[in-house]
């Protein structure tokens, strides 16, 4: 018995081991070249090595791994205190990841900002350049047009996780299968829309709840559940050279943060029996 299996992980630059070891090894060593050709068991150049405790032995090698490089891995087990060789294997590193991830942030900026536009446009709003700003950081004083809405992610912890962090499963395509890791995460998104008027903050507050509440459909489209809103007016009287009335609106909702990558599909199954009284 030998190398059972060798696999890119999708991330790139690491290359999983599977190691079956023979029934009466007690140790192992791993070694590793681009060349194939090994000299014999040497523990100083091994890249893996310990007790044989188990059925299958699982290593992944992130070691200066290159991606689009050859290696090859050799194992050697220590059998009545003789080391033998298995079967070489040989594996290639490649990055195949892409996020399917849903960004709650993005989603909720975009779906403001398009709708600030449109406050603007009915009059329920107004603002000289004929939309309401919407920014990702806290406005300069002196460099903004007011009145203005900031967006800004407070945090993002995750949430609900499944079983080896398969939250959709696989999928094959083609000759390969996409394989995904990740989770539910729950955002929490704060939205202030900031004005020198405390008269014009109350129309800014009422607009940010029909958006956000008008989304919901989108949201739920987007994938994005359990949205959850609460909104309160604040004020600034310190951090800028005039009174700042805030209308603050947290949102806080459920969203998938996923990467998916490509591998191979399994072309064949060796088996082996080993029977013992």
């Amino acid at each position: 018995m030998s190398v059972a299996l060798i696999t890119s992980l999708p991330i790139g630059n690491a290359i999983k081991v599977l190691l079956q070891p023979p029934r009466l090894a007690s140790s192992y060593l791993l070694l590793r070249n681009e060349t194939g050709v090994f000299s014999g068991p040497d523990p100083d150049v091994a890249i893996d090595s310990g007790a044989v405790d188990r059925r299958n032995i699982v290593f992944v090698d992130t070691q200066s791994v290159v991606n689009g490089v050859e290696y090859h891995y050799q194992p050697y087990y220590l059998i009545a205190s003789e080391w033998t060789a298995g079967t070489p294997g040989k594996g290639t590193a490649a990055a195949t990841y892409v996020d399917r991830s849903v960004d709650a942030f993005s989603v909720v900026r975009q779906r403001i900002e398009d709708a600030m536009k449109v406050e603007v446009e009915r009059g329920a709003l107004r603002h000289e350049t004929g939309a309401v700003p919407v920014l990702s950081a806290p406005p300069q004083f002196d460099e903004t047009r007011w009145p203005v809405v900031t967006v800004h992610l407070q945090q993002e912890t995750p949430t609900e996780r499944a079983l080896g962090e398969d939250l959709y499963g696989d999928e094959k395509d083609g000759e390969q299968w996409e394989v995904t890791e990740g989770w539910l995460a729950q955002s929490q998104i704060t939205v202030v829309g900031w004005s020198l008027n405390p008269d014009e903050r109350i129309d800014l507050r009422k607009a940010l709840r029909r958006i956000i509440v008008g989304n919901l459909p989108v949201f739920d489209a987007a994938l994005m559940t359990d949205i959850r809103i609460s909104i309160q007016d604040m004020e600034d009287f310190t951090s800028y050279s005039a009174p700042v009335y805030q209308a603050m609106a947290t949102i806080n909702c459920l969203a998938p943060v996923v990467v998916a990558g490509r591998v191979g599909q399994i072309t064949g199954v060796n088996t082996t029996v080993s029977a013992e009284s």
